[in-house]
């Protein structure tokens, strides 16, 4: 099957399963030299096109999924459709890992999540899964509902932006096994991820942030605070997708859910998009909306500047600005409502 060098889709995505595809893949005898090196020299001796054709051939479910070459092929594509229209299921899939691949989806409304799919002792075939979800779930902050529990708990941490990027995202991949954050999208992530100052994060390039949790000693302890919580996600805008999270401590993951979500309010943030849906988000007070609905909604908001380092004090300390805002009865059980309705905020 010859593969047109930029796009290339096989059919109708059948089902549209939000699982991580994985899978076995075996090297042929003979290898061609790839410009772009993979991890593993059993497929770096491979190029991208020729590797892309072996996928194929191995592991038909691929053949319905939208193939990205770079960030110009996508380009290409949106050119000529709307990617509602191009996007049958969850995912397409890619060989590229270059960080303005990656900011490009981010820019589009995608996760970009990675699968290895060498096997039979030849580890280290990473493929990029961007993901698009039929349906996405979101929050507006100012609607986020917390419980009275995690309010009494959260005087017990402070909250900072962009001071341990690399700790938080070694967090997410041990507490979420298998980790889809491998070594080549770890280091576009890296690539693209704010500087501790946060300049540059209010405007309409993607850039990957970190919201950590830390113990806050009591006054004449000398011990350091902890990192017991935090939370990976990338700004766009007035957009903040979350990608991941971890948590170390019993109740620590909902006192940083709480505070992240105070601190996009006070930032300015249009909504805080939590990719799929699950029952702990409609809880918080999140909807899922659909495709079309979501990207016109992100493409409004991408647009528009944050104000998450004017609000972020020195060394990114986040204590004052993620403060939680009264409690609100009335407020609270308008947005548990309207989870229950499975109303969009």
């Amino acid at each position: 099957r010859q593969i047109p060098p930029a796009i290339m889709t096989y059919g109708e995505e059948s089902g549209g399963s939000s699982t991580l595809p994985g899978g076995n893949i075996v090297a042929p005898a003979r290898r061609r030299r790839c410009a772009h090196p993979r991890p593993s020299r059993q497929w770096a001796e491979m190029e991208r096109e020729a590797l892309a054709r072996l996928i194929l051939d191995q592991l038909p479910r691929f053949r319905s999924r939208l193939y990205l070459a770079d960030a110009e092929a996508l380009a290409q594509l949106l050119r000529r459709s709307p990617m509602a229209e191009v996007m049958s299921g969850d995912y397409a899939w890619s060989l590229c890992f270059e960080p303005a691949f990656v900011a490009s989806l981010c820019w589009e409304g995608f996760l970009p999540i990675c699968s290895e799919l060498g096997g039979n002792g030849a580890p280290g075939l990473f493929v990029l899964m961007p993901k698009l979800h039929t349906h996405r779930c979101v929050l507006e902050p100012s609607a986020m509902h917390i419980p009275r529990k995690v309010r009494k708990r959260a005087s017990a941490y402070r909250l900072t932006v962009g001071q341990a990027f690399e700790a938080v995202v070694d967090g997410c991949a041990a507490q979420h096994r298998p980790s889809w954050l491998f070594p080549p999208l770890r280091a576009a992530l890296s690539a693209l991820s704010a500087p501790s100052s946060l300049r540059g994060v209010g405007g309409a390039t993607p850039c990957f942030v970190t919201f950590e949790l830390w113990t806050r000693p009591p006054d004449g302890c000398t011990e350091p605070a902890q990192l017991v919580a935090g939370d990976l996600g990338c700004v766009v805008g007035r957009s903040y997708t979350s990608f991941s999270g971890f948590h170390t401590a019993s109740g620590s993951g909902s006192v940083q859910l709480a505070l992240t979500g105070a601190l996009l309010q006070r930032a300015g943030f249009g909504w805080w998009d939590l990719g799929q849906e699950h029952g702990y988000k409609s809880g918080l007070g999140a909807a899922a909306v659909p495709r079309s609905q979501f990207l016109r909604t992100f493409r409004r908001l991408r647009a528009e500047r944050n104000r998450l380092a004017e609000v972020v004090g020195p060394g990114g300390d986040a204590s004052e600005a993620s403060a939680l805002p009264p409690r609100d009865a009335s407020a609270e059980a308008a947005a548990a409502a309207a989870a229950a309705d499975g109303k969009a905020p």
